[in-house]
């Protein structure tokens, strides 16, 4: 099923390129106006067929402030639990701030004075076609691998890939750069999933992902602010948060097999008595 799934993205994201091309075709609003058609469209289904999850007394304010105080307790007590929100904060702060600034870094990557017209929607496909890979490849060698390798070596990889982004800036160099990236990005997603499962505990899930994306946001809006005028310093910055990533999910690693060691000294200890 999974297979599948993958299979009909890459298949649906192709669709999307040659759809958004041929709308802006159009004119300056054509990709605009077919991205809120199909967002009314997307509202109105979603609407319809989930009414009971829309239903305004599933939400609660006092609720979701109490889930967020325990979060925060649990931060302080909790050190796996503070590293994973770092990793995912900043690896999504880059992720986020890839995702806003590759077609800026690719136009400034080609030469002003030559007359090209950048595809940015069929190139914007393959860019989901290739983190779509990068999932599939995920759930194939996930398991052989071993997940705190795999995990660590998608972070190194990403915090790589943005450093040579920014001081490398030919058109075929940005654009292979890009694809790594997002290829990259395609593991990432199910692992860090992963890594919630099994740091993260069910009652703080929702609420630890809300704050993650919050601070997410934050971050990549005060770096968009202070350097979106310069690829490379953008890109150093996005390099930066995943070094620390990769950092900080090491410790996490070490603190892990430390009380997987911690474990096994009890259980002998006990079968002894």
């Amino acid at each position: 099923t999974f297979t599948q799934l993958t299979h009909a993205m890459a298949l649906i994201a192709a669709l999307a390129g040659t759809l958004g091309q041929t709308a802006s075709s159009t004119g300056r609003l054509g990709c605009v106006g077919l991205c809120c058609i199909l967002f009314i469209s997307t509202s109105i289904y979603i609407t319809i067929s989930w009414d009971k999850d829309t239903n305004p007394s599933k939400f609660s304010l006092s609720t979701f402030s109490q889930n967020l105080s325990n979060t925060f307790t649990s931060i302080r007590t909790n050190k796996q639990l503070g590293y994973s929100l770092l990793i995912a904060v900043l690896s999504e702060s880059a992720i986020l701030l890839f995702n806003y600034y590759w077609a800026p870094w690719l136009t400034s990557a080609v030469d002003r004075d030559e007359d090209v017209r950048i595809p940015y929607e069929i190139i914007f496909s393959t860019y989901i076609v290739s983190s779509m890979i990068g999932n599939y490849l995920y759930q194939l060698y996930g398991s052989s691998i071993g997940f705190e390798s795999l995990f660590q070596g998608v972070l190194v990889g990403l915090t790589v890939s943005f450093f040579l982004g920014g001081i490398l800036q030919t058109p075929l160099l940005v654009y292979a750069i890009s694809l790594c990236i997002q290829l990259l990005i395609g593991v990432y997603c199910p692992a860090i999933g992963l890594l919630r499962g099994r740091v993260v505990m069910p009652e703080l899930r929702s609420t630890s992902l809300a704050l993650t994306k919050v601070c997410t946001a934050i971050t990549c809006g005060s770096v968009l602010y202070l350097v979106q005028h310069s690829p490379l310093l953008l890109l150093t910055t996005c390099s930066a948060f995943t070094g620390a990533a990769a950092y900080f999910q090491n410790n996490l690693a070490q603190m892990e097999s430390k009380q997987l060691i911690f474990s096994e000294e009890d259980e002998d200890i006990d079968e002894d008595a």
